[in-house]
């Protein structure tokens, strides 16, 4: 399956048809950003509404009440199917328990607006923050590493599948960068528009984006060598359908 944002609602697609299968209940505000569970069994959506929500894939109903308390547009959710981590306008990142829809623990205060989160499996959060790539620790809420070299604001971010590597897109670059040394090791260049969603594949090996331009690209992610581009005739597919890891040799 496939899931694209749209105004009020998510729009889940059939994959291999590119038929759409149907559209979740109504979301009061416009849907920002969406993520399925690892199992593909429920997915959680980010809305201008500051509200995060959580969605069977089966039946397209809403799962429980919304979860409160940013005070600001979400703008981005990510989940490891245990917690949810959504960040926001309102400068803070907020984790969720997935079985209690209850916030666990303090905000992480960012300072700034974050428009991009990502967790990894070692219990980190990536998230773009205004120009910067900020990682912080799930347990302590501190920030642990900074990647600077961003000159616009940071919209998508995402943890290769080992942890040791940060893709990240902003208005005018792709970057992929090296956690341990907070250094940038890569720089992807061929959208002609602005990138709104990267996304590794299960191997590490590929990394997937989307843009405003309204093409998915597949790159490799040693070399930066491009494998495959692809044309989407629908504006939103391409900013948001990387909900799902992309598989290996994908095209």
């Amino acid at each position: 399956m496939i899931a694209t944002a749209d105004v009020g609602c998510v729009q889940v697609w059939d994959s291999r048809s590119h038929e759409a299968i149907g559209t979740t209940g109504r979301c009061c505000g416009s849907v920002r950003s969406v993520c399925f569970s690892p199992d593909s069994r429920w997915l959680v959506s980010g809305s201008s509404d500051k509200r995060v929500q959580m969605w069977d894939c089966r039946t397209l109903l809403a799962i429980g009440s919304p979860l409160l308390g940013h005070t600001g547009l979400v703008c981005s959710v990510c989940t490891d199917g245990q917690k949810i981590v959504s960040g926001s306008g309102d400068q803070t990142i907020r984790i969720w328990s997935c079985d209690t829809h209850k916030l666990i623990g303090e905000p992480v205060n960012t300072g700034g607006c974050v428009r991009a989160v990502s967790l990894s499996k070692g219990g980190r959060i990536a998230a773009g923050v205004d120009h910067d790539v900020c990682i912080f620790d799930i347990e302590t809420r501190q920030e642990v590493a900074l990647m600077k070299g961003h000159t616009d604001c940071v919209l998508t971010v995402a943890f290769s599948p080992d942890g040791s590597r940060i893709a990240s897109g902003s208005y005018t670059s792709i970057r992929i960068w090296d956690v341990q040394t907070g250094k940038e090791t890569l720089r992807l260049e061929g959208h002609t528009d602005i990138p709104r969603s990267v996304a590794f594949s299960p191997d590490g090996q590929w990394l997937a984006s989307g843009s405003e331009d309204r093409t998915v690209r597949v790159w490799d992610s040693e070399t930066g060598s491009p494998r495959h581009d692809s044309s989407i005739t629908r504006r939103n597919m391409a900013t948001n359908l990387l909900t799902m890891p992309i598989n290996h040799g994908s095209s």
